[in-house]
């Protein structure tokens, strides 16, 4: 099943010790990862789609990534490129920064 990103990001996943994850996202980890978009106080939540990626993401490295919206409508009007966010499992385990928004005809 196909699934169109909403927007691309550049994002950092936190080290370990910096209070991250203990491990990142292995190439063939799975298609998609949920995970709460946290931007201007609010939680939206979100699928890192990792099945578009040929890559492992590595704690520690600025990545570019493709956020699928649950509910785009909720989010995606109020975002803008350069924008910065985090991401949340419990805590704040990244850091981000909107690169692109993709409109419905994938621009």
């Amino acid at each position: 099943m196909f699934i169109m990103p909403d927007i691309k990001a550049n994002v950092r996943f936190y080290l370990t010790e910096e209070g991250g994850r203990s491990m990142g996202f292995p190439r063939g980890c799975g298609e998609r990862c949920g995970i709460p978009f946290s931007f201007q106080g609010e939680l939206f939540d979100c699928w890192i789609l990792l099945s578009y990626m040929n890559m492992n993401i590595e704690l520690g490295e600025w990545v570019t990534v493709p956020v699928k919206f649950l509910s785009p409508d909720l989010i995606k009007p109020r975002l803008k490129v350069g924008d910065k966010f985090k991401l949340w499992e419990g805590k704040f385990i990244a850091d981000g920064e909107v690169l692109n928004i993709i409109m419905c005809d994938g621009n």
